[in-house]
């Protein structure tokens, strides 16, 4: 082997080292913001009991006739404000009534038949779904037409 073809090889091995090098260096960037874009995941799954009973506290006493600034008027701001501040951090909550079913997004819990809306179309939605940055937290839990 002659001094040109040893200077070409080790030439390709510095470009392709170079190359691997670049390929790491990338890898190693995504892997980080995506740890800082759902480092959230877990925190926001314990958060969203809370939202849950705090949306079962309202149910519970939506129809009970009321004074401005009861405690139910409380829990109601208190609620808004806890969605508004997860939707800062970019929670998104997954409300599909009416909506077709979507099996990446909800689950069904059951089916039930309902003349009055296109089969495989959510008639209740018996939990919210939540999204951290567009993934999945939480699927929505439904009852579907059939």
């Amino acid at each position: 082997m002659n001094a040109e073809e040893k200077v070409k090889e080790y030439w390709e091995r510095i470009l392709r080292m170079q190359a691997e090098s670049d390929n790491m260096k990338r890898r190693t960037e995504e892997d980080i913001a995506k740890a800082h874009k759902y480092a959230l995941q877990k925190f926001v799954s314990e958060l969203l009991p809370i939202i849950d009973n705090l949306e079962r506290a309202i149910l519970a006493h939506n129809n009970e006739a009321s004074e401005a600034g009861t405690l139910l008027d409380g829990v109601s701001l208190t609620l808004k404000m806890f969605i508004t501040t997860l939707e800062k951090f970019g929670v998104e909550q997954l409300d599909p009534l009416s909506q077709p079913f979507n099996p990446e997004l909800h689950q069904a819990v059951s089916t039930i038949e309902d003349k009055a809306v296109k089969p495989g179309t959510v008639i209740q939605v018996l939990q919210k779904g939540y999204l951290l940055n567009k993934r999945l937290v939480r699927p929505a839990l439904v009852i579907v037409a059939k």
